[in-house]
């Protein structure tokens, strides 16, 4: 059942499901091919009778179901072109080429599958590639026709046959062209459409980063509030907010410039996003002020969080910026009230911060705090 399931999961992928739906229109081609042959057998158009009719049918069968196979079980990933492209055409052009070597009258019938062979070739193959089946098809076909003129003279007009020969070869030539033009259409679709996609991920990326820090910015952190308050109303989760503020930041620009501040607030970014957990959040809300949502994170879990930032951001190391800068951080902390908006949770946040900016900076202050000292 593991394996099964496992089977299953691979082929859902995009690029497996493809690969198996590009084999499964090669395979019901190839039916296509032995119902043909069938036709000519009853028609009594194939030399050989119905035991040569049935080995044809037979390999060919066997060829298509282990590409099949392949592709469902993923071992076609181990090949180096994990369509098996060209494995496929080669097999489809040798059983059309051996079912020619029967047939008495209606050949060129026979030879109009190399269409679908040479269409289906340009999804995957380049000039070379085309060439290749045009050269493999070309020698086939040509040898059947020395073979027929050389064992059964009687079934074959040389003449007409070359004639037909060269007319196939230049068929060929020609949808190698076109094919080898429409497979760079699509190449070239293929690699506009990765650069788009690329392109978009890095536009929804500028639209929620911060793009000094890399952080999430104050529009992206608010949506995350709100589905933070969404959640607490679905269940008795809940979380808190953090408001971080660098101290005497301006002082450090003044100072030391504005690059300074820039490695300042890069370092700070990177500390804060080491101190909390991958559910957590950190953005930078403006300036020098970040905002950290803790999910599922009560008061007292958020101060230590809090905490734990504040300490390690005073032990970021500057000198490479200036032996004397070092920085602190003010924290006020928040626990979401239900019910509450988000304009609310931020103001008791922003006043713990102040009141952690009031009792000398680089300390923690829970709104709780301000709480009990109104009532006292």
């Amino acid at each position: 059942m593991g394996r099964a399931a496992s089977m299953v999961e691979l082929i859902k992928t995009p690029n497996q499901s493809l690969r198996l739906r590009m084999t499964l229109v090669a395979t019901a081609g190839g039916l296509a091919h032995i119902f043909l042959l069938w036709v000519c057998l009853q028609l009594g158009f194939f030399r050989g009778g119905t035991g040569v009719f049935l080995a044809l049918a037979g390999i060919d069968v066997a060829g298509r179901l282990t590409f099949l196979v392949l592709i469902m079980t993923g071992a076609n990933l181990r090949f180096k072109e994990p369509s098996l492209t060209l494995p496929q055409i080669v097999w489809a052009t040798l059983c059309v080429i051996a079912a020619v070597n029967f047939v008495e009258q209606g050949r060129l019938v026979f030879l109009m599958f190399f269409l679908q062979v040479m269409f289906f070739a340009a999804f995957r193959l380049m000039l070379r590639g085309f060439l290749y089946i045009t050269v493999l098809a070309a020698l086939g076909y040509g040898l059947v026709i020395l073979n027929l003129a050389v064992r059964h003279p009687e079934s074959i007009h040389v003449r007409i046959e070359l004639f037909q020969w060269f007319g196939f070869v230049l068929v060929m030539l020609s949808l190698s062209l076109i094919g080898n033009m429409l497979n760079a259409f699509i190449q070239g679709y293929r690699r506009q459409n990765i650069e788009l996609t690329a392109a978009m991920k890095r536009i929804e990326e500028l639209a929620v980063t911060d793009e000094l820090t890399g952080l999430y910015n104050r529009r992206y952190i608010l949506d995350i509030i709100n589905d933070q308050r969404s959640r607490v109303q679905r269940n008795e989760r809940t979380f808190s907010v953090c408001y971080l503020d660098l101290d005497h930041f301006k002082r450090i620009n003044d100072t030391y410039g504005h690059q300074a501040g820039d490695v300042v607030l890069k370092r700070v970014s990177e500390g804060i996003g080491a101190s909390v957990r991958e559910v957590d959040w950190v953005s930078r809300f403006g300036g020098e002020e970040f905002v950290v949502v803790l999910s599922g994170s009560d008061l007292e879990s958020a101060r230590q969080v809090a905490d734990r930032c504040r300490r390690r951001i005073k032990e970021i190391s500057f000198d490479d910026v200036a032996p004397d800068l070092w920085v602190t951080v003010s924290i006020g902390v928040a626990q979401y009230q239900r019910g509450e908006t988000i304009d609310n949770l931020l103001s008791r946040a922003d006043d713990a911060l102040y009141q952690a900016k009031e009792q000398g900076r680089n300390c923690t202050v829970c709104e709780t705090a301000l709480l009990q000292a109104a009532l006292n």
